[in-house]
């Protein structure tokens, strides 16, 4: 069964998490479609027979509580949002409506394309 490819999605949050049982900390990814991943060995290695992965890192995003666990986080959530509101970038020679193009500046002079 292949992996799950995530490279293609945007994360909305990523948290640092403490290792219980050695110095290492892990990192864990909200995706913006509501799925989480972990670098930790539990998430790696451990698949289900319905071929999901889940570990103790992931369980307490999914409950709400890994903003309290974690070492640090951060939301980029604000960042994607920024990208999706960009405004539009409008065409300085768009054709008018009778179908002749717009004056355009062009370093310190207009003129006239035709």
């Amino acid at each position: 069964m292949p992996y799950p490819d995530h490279t293609q999605k945007a994360i909305a949050k990523c948290w640092t998490m403490p290792s219980s049982s050695s110095f290492c900390t892990y990192e864990t990814l909200l995706f913006s479609d509501g799925t989480t991943s972990c670098n930790c060995p539990a998430w790696t290695r451990r698949v289900t027979v319905a071929g999901g992965r889940s570990c103790k890192h992931t369980r307490m995003v999914d409950m709400g509580i890994a903003d309290g666990a974690a070492t640090s986080f951060m939301d980029y959530s604000v960042f994607n949002a920024a990208q999706q509101q960009q405004p539009e970038r409008k065409d300085n020679n768009a054709k008018t409506k009778d179908g002749t193009t717009d004056t355009t500046s062009v370093g310190k002079f207009k003129r006239r394309i035709v």
